[in-house]
C-alpha cells in the first residue's frame, strides 16, 4: 500500500449541539464621583458644547465629543438605540495619561436624542431616581465620562500619527458616512449635493460596507467643515491610500537559447478550469515566453484609457510576477530539463499605472472592480487572486482600512461564492536592511495586508551563495532558512489583531560588502522581465512580491488536485502544511519557546514555509482529515441575539492501535479556516473581535475526560444540565496556545504527545464567539449561516496509521488512491 493518497474529505459530518457560552467580563463603572455634582457638571458642559457647535444659533442636532476618565470605557450598550437618535460616530484612544487609556467618542444626537440624553443626566443627578439597589440611574454610562466637549472636524480624524491638515490646505479626504438610518443611495445623493454647493471635488468611485458609505473628496478643512458637520451622516475622516512600494529588479545577461529550450518543454493545458488573477501593473504577453501562452492569458485594465502592458519602470513588476506564477524560479527551471506543466489560466488585471496619480483613487474600489472584471472574463470559482501592490507608510497597527476591509468583503463574497486572495506583506525600505532583523520587527506589514480573510505572504530565503571572487570578504545578511531582509512583520501591531504574515515563501537575500549592501544575482530568484528593444528578457526578482507569486503558484497546484474545494479550505491547507525551518526556531523545538518568542515567531514568519506534498497528499504515517461545514452561530431569542449552536465531531481515531503504540510520539495538527463579513468603522463594536461578523474557535477533549465533562467545560447549557454539578476533568495542552492563535479568522495549533493519550482525545468542538452579527441586531444577520473548513492531521515518525483509520471509517484504500 506504499504511495501517496488523497486527503480524507467529509461534508456535513458535524453534530449540532445547542450552545451558550460560559460568560464574559463585567463592565467597570467609575464609583469615585459624586453623581449629583458630576451630573450637574456634565449638563453644563453639554449645554455649552451644543451652543458652541451651532455658534449660538441652535439647530436640530449636535455632534459632541465624550472623554472618559483614564482607565474607563464608555458603556455603548446603554447609549446607542435602534432609532438612530443617538449614534456613536467614532471612537479613539488616548494614552497620554501614562498607562491609563482614555477613550474619546464622537457622538451624534438628533433633537430627540438630545432630549433623551439630557433626561439620562437628570435622572443620574437625582437621588430619587436611584435604582432599587440604591445606585444612581445610568451610572455605567455617565460616571465614566469626564468631559463633554463640542465636536470639531478634528474629532472625526482617525490618523493620530498624521498631522491634521491646516485650515486652508487642500488635500484628499476619505470620508466615512453612516448608513444605519438612511440607505447608502440616499446618503450619497444628499452629501454629494451638499458638497457640490461648496465647490468640493468628489471622486467618482465609492465603497459600501454594512454600516458605511465611504467617499473621497478634495478640499481644505475650512471648505469641508460646513457641509460635513452640518449633515447627520459624518462618522470618520481618514487619509486616502497613496502607493509607495518600490519594486527592485535587475537586468541580467541571459542567452536567448534558454527561451527556445524552455518553450519546447512547455506542456500547456488550454482547457484548464483553474485561473490565477494577477492584480498588478499589467503584463507584456509579447514576451518571447509568454507569447507561447497567449491562448490562456487574458489582459484587462480597470481604466479603459490604459493599455494592458506592464507599465512599471525598468524590468517591470507584472511580468516578473507572471513569470514566477507560470515557471517558478527560472534559475532552477532552466537547469531542470524536465517538462514544465502550465495547468492554469492567467488573467492580468492592470490596477495601477505609474504615470497616473493615485491620490484620488480608491484602491479598495479598484480591487473590487478588478475582481469583477476577472469573473466576467471567466466565471469559474476555481481561482486564486494575487495582489502584490501595497501601500507603504500607512500606520494602521493591524486595524482595518477601507482597502483591507474591501478585500475582506470581496473574499467573504455572496453566499456560496467566496474568493481566495493572496496579498504580499510588503517590503521594508532598503536603507533599513543593514539593521536586519531588528528593522523587520519594527517595520509594519503594508496596507491592505492586515485583511482578515486574505492570506498574507511574507518572505524567507534559502539563497546563500555569494561569489567570493566578485565580492571578497562579503557576508550574508540573512542566513539560509531565515526571514528575508526585505520582509515586513506584524510584530509592532496591537495584540488584538491577526498574526501576519501567515506563511512565507522565497523572497531572496542580500549581502554586506565593504560596509554597504550588495545584491548579487545568486541571492535572488530569476524571472522574466517586461522586455523591450535591446533589453534582457530576464531579470532577478525578489522580496515579498516574489514570495506572493510563489505562494500563488502553490495555491493553484492545490486547486489542480482538488478543483472543487472551498477557498477557505485551500487557504487552510496552505497554512496547515507549513513548517518552520530550524533557523526560524533557532535550533529548538516550537514547544521550547517562551510565549513571547512564539508571538515573535508568528508575527514575523507565521506558520513557516508550506510544503506541497503535505498540502496535497496523505501518507501512511501522516493522515489528514478535511471537514467542510456550515454553522449558524447566532439566534434571536428573548428579544436579543444569543449564541445558537456548536458543532461536535467524533474523530475516527483507531483507539486499539493507538493504545498499542503506547508511548510512541504522535503529532496532532489542527487548522480552522473561515471568512468573516467586515463591518469597518472606528467604534467600540468594531474592535478586533467585532470588526468581524463572527468568530469560531476549536476545543479538544482531553485524555480520559468524559464526553459530558468536555461539553460542560465549554458549554454553559451542558454544564447546567449535569445533575451532580460540574467537576473539571480536563484541559487543553496546545503548543502555541489559545491566546496567541485565536486571532483573525484562521487558527492553527499543534499537540504532541503519546499515541495512547491521543486515543481518547477523539472529540473536537467548534464554538462561536462574539462578532457584529451578534452586537448589531438591526441588520438581522443572526439569521445567517456561515461556512468553515477544519483540517485535522495526525503524524508519526514511521508507523502506519492510515490503514487503521480507513478501517475505522470503513473505507477502502482505493477510494483515496492518487
Amino acid at each position: 500500500m506504499d504511495g501517496f493518497f488523497k486527503h480524507i474529505f467529509f461534508n456535513n459530518q458535524a453534530n449540532s449541539v445547542s450552545f451558550t457560552p460560559l460568560g464574559s467580563g463585567r463592565f467597570t463603572t467609575n464609583d469615585k464621583v459624586s453623581h449629583t455634582i458630576h451630573g450637574k457638571k456634565l449638563k453644563s458642559e453639554f449645554d455649552e458644547a451644543f451652543l458652541n457647535f451651532w455658534e449660538g444659533d441652535p439647530g436640530n442636532y449636535v455632534y459632541v465629543e465624550l472623554e472618559t476618565f483614564p482607565g474607563f470605557e464608555l458603556d455603548l450598550a446603554k447609549f446607542e438605540g435602534k432609532s438612530g437618535d443617538i449614534r456613536v460616530a467614532n471612537l479613539k484612544e488616548d494614552n497620554q495619561e501614562g498607562d491609563q487609556i482614555k477613550t474619546l467618542t464622537t457622538v451624534y444626537l438628533s433633537k430627540k436624542g438630545i432630549s433623551n440624553f439630557l433626561t439620562k443626566i437628570e435622572d443620574y443627578s437625582n437621588p430619587e431616581k436611584n435604582t432599587e439597589k440604591g445606585n444612581p440611574k445610568n451610572a455605567s454610562l455617565l460616571s465614566n465620562i469626564e468631559f463633554i466637549k463640542q465636536a470639531t472636524l478634528k474629532s472625526f480624524w482617525q490618523e493620530p500619527e498624521r498631522t491634521f491638515p491646516k485650515a486652508d490646505e487642500e488635500v484628499w479626504w476619505e470620508v466615512w458616512l453612516d448608513t444605519t438610518v438612511d440607505s447608502a443611495k440616499i446618503v450619497k445623493e444628499t452629501i454629494v449635493a451638499s458638497l457640490s454647493e461648496y465647490g468640493i471635488q468628489i471622486a467618482s468611485r465609492f465603497l459600501i460596507f454594512p454600516e458605511h458609505l465611504v467617499i473621497l473628496i478634495k478640499g481644505s478643512p475650512k471648505m469641508i467643515m460646513e457641509p460635513l458637520l452640518h449633515s447627520s451622516y459624518l462618522d470618520e475622516l481618514r487619509k486616502p491610500v497613496e502607493l509607495a512600494d518600490v519594486f527592485n529588479s535587475m537586468d541580467i545577461p541571459e542567452q536567448k537559447e534558454w527561451i527556445g529550450d524552455l518553450a519546447k518543454r512547455l506542456e500547456i493545458t488550454n482547457e484548464s478550469s483553474i485561473s490565477v488573477c494577477l492584480l498588478d501593473s499589467g503584463i507584456n504577453d509579447d514576451h518571447p515566453l509568454l507569447a507561447h501562452l497567449k491562448a490562456i492569458i487574458h489582459l484587462e485594465t480597470v481604466e479603459t484609457s490604459w493599455n494592458t502592458d506592464d507599465s512599471w519602470p525598468n524590468s517591470g513588476h507584472g511580468n516578473p510576477m507572471a513569470g514566477i506564477i507560470f515557471f517558478g524560479d527560472m534559475s532552477e527551471t532552466f537547469v531542470n530539463k524536465d517538462s514544465v506543466r502550465i495547468f492554469h489560466r492567467l488573467e492580468s488585471i492592470k490596477i495601477l499605472h505609474h504615470t497616473h496619480p493615485t491620490d484620488s483613487e480608491f484602491y479598495g474600489v479598484i480591487t473590487e472592480e478588478a475582481i469583477a472584471r476577472a469573473e466576467l472574463i471567466n466565471s469559474t470559482p476555481d481561482r486564486v487572486f494575487c495582489l502584490a501592490i501595497t501601500a507603504d507608510g500607512v500606520i494602521h497597527q493591524g486595524k482595518p482600512s477601507s482597502w483591507s476591509a474591501a478585500i475582506d468583503k470581496s473574499a467573504f463574497g455572496e453566499e456560496a461564492w467566496k474568493r481566495l486572495i493572496l496579498i504580499s506583506a510588503g517590503n521594508i525600505p532598503v536603507e533599513h536592511w543593514p539593521n536586519y532583523p531588528t528593522s523587520n520587527f519594527e517595520y509594519s506589514i503594508h496596507d491592505p495586508g492586515q485583511a482578515f480573510n486574505a492570506l498574507t505572504i511574507g518572505a524567507y530565503t534559502l539563497k546563500d551563495k555569494i561569489d567570493s571572487t566578485k565580492y571578497p570578504g562579503s557576508s550574508l545578511l540573512a542566513q539560509r532558512g531565515q526571514l528575508s531582509p526585505s520582509s515586513s512583520t506584524s510584530n509592532s501591531w496591537d495584540s488584538d489583531w491577526p498574526n501576519k504574515p501567515e506563511i512565507v515563501f522565497e523572497g531572496g537575500n542580500c549581502g554586506m560588502w565593504n560596509g554597504g549592501l550588495c545584491d548579487p544575482d545568486t541571492l535572488l530568484p530569476l524571472s522574466i522581465s517586461k522586455g523591450g528593444l535591446a533589453k534582457s528578457p530576464f531579470c532577478t526578482f525578489g522580496e515579498t512580491s516574489a514570495a506572493t507569486a510563489f505562494a500563488t503558484k502553490f495555491a493553484a497546484s492545490i486547486l489542480e488536485i482538488y478543483p472543487q474545494l472551498w477557498p477557505e479550505t485551500i487557504r487552510g491547507l496552505l497554512v496547515h502544511s507549513a513548517q518552520w525551518t530550524d533557523q526560524m526556531l533557532e535550533g529548538r523545538r516550537i514547544a521550547e519557546l517562551s510565549k513571547e518568542e512564539k508571538i515573535k515567531l508568528l508575527t514575523s514568519v507565521g506558520y513557516g514555509v508550506p510544503f506541497l506534498p503535505s498540502a496535497i497528499y496523505t501518507l501512511q504515517n501522516s493522515v489528514s482529515l478535511v471537514f467542510q461545514e456550515t454553522i449558524k452561530p447566532y439566534k434571536f431569542e428573548e428579544s436579543r441575539v444569543k449564541a445558537n449552536e456548536c458543532h461536535l465531531f467524533t474523530l475516527p481515531w483507531p483507539q486499539e492501535q493507538l493504545l498499542e503504540l503506547g508511548e510512541v510520539q504522535i503529532k496532532l495538527n489542527i487548522t480552522l479556516s473561515y471568512f468573516v463579513e467586515p463591518n469597518p468603522g472606528n467604534k467600540r463594536y468594531a474592535n478586533a473581535n467585532n470588526y468581524a461578523s463572527h468568530g469560531l474557535r476549536f476545543k479538544l477533549k482531553d485524555r480520559n475526560e468524559s464526553s459530558s465533562a468536555f461539553m460542560a467545560r465549554i458549554n454553559k447549557e451542558a454544564r447546567e444540565a449535569l445533575e451532580d454539578g460540574y467537576e473539571k476533568e480536563g484541559k487543553e495542552n496546545w503548543v502555541i496556545g489559545q491566546q496567541i492563535r485565536d486571532k483573525g479568522s484562521l487558527h492553527r495549533d499543534i499537540w504532541v504527545g503519546n499515541a495512547a493519550d491521543l486515543a481518547t482525545k477523539n472529540e473536537l468542538a467548534i464554538i462561536p464567539t462574539g462578532g457584529w452579527w451578534k452586537t448589531r441586531p438591526i441588520h438581522k444577520r443572526y439569521e445567517q449561516s456561515t461556512r468553515y473548513s477544519l483540517i485535522v492531521s495526525i503524524e508519526t515518525e514511521s508507523k502506519d496509521i492510515l490503514t487503521p483509520i480507513l478501517n475505522e471509517l470503513k473505507l477502502d484504500v482505493n477510494s483515496i488512491a492518487m
